[in-house]
């Protein structure tokens, strides 16, 4: 789904400018980085971004499993999962509270992502 708004949320701060880059030479349309709970959550608000891509473990304690719960139960915005080690207890977890529209693990292929948004239509 080219043209997508998109929300990142990503503590590492050279991976959240990669996938900018990245997203943005796919067509889509970075509405925001954040690398924690309370900023992505002001942006959600503020930006309504049609998908989040949402790293699972966030710096200083955050969480981006409850990141994105939050932002699916106020908002109604799905996230896509990114992590460098997904765990199927936390895939359950996520998928149980936040119906996600999906798991990558890091680095990931465009190709898959592009096939996991399309899921969005």
């Amino acid at each position: 789904m080219a043209g997508s708004r998109i929300l990142i949320v990503e503590d590492e701060a050279v991976v959240a400018w990669d996938l900018e880059d990245v997203l943005t030479r796919e067509g889509h349309h970075i509405c925001g980085c954040a690398p924690n709970y309370e900023t992505a959550l002001l942006l959600a608000e503020a930006n309504r971004p049609d998908l989040v891509l949402v790293d699972l473990r966030l710096a200083n304690g955050t969480s981006g499993l409850a990141t994105a719960s939050e932002i699916y139960h106020r908002f109604g915005i799905r996230s896509l999962f990114l992590s460098g080690n997904i765990d199927a207890r936390t895939e359950q977890a996520a998928t149980e509270d936040c119906r996600p529209i999906g798991f990558l693990e890091k680095p990931f292929e465009i190709g898959l992502f592009r096939k996991l948004i399309e899921t969005m239509r």
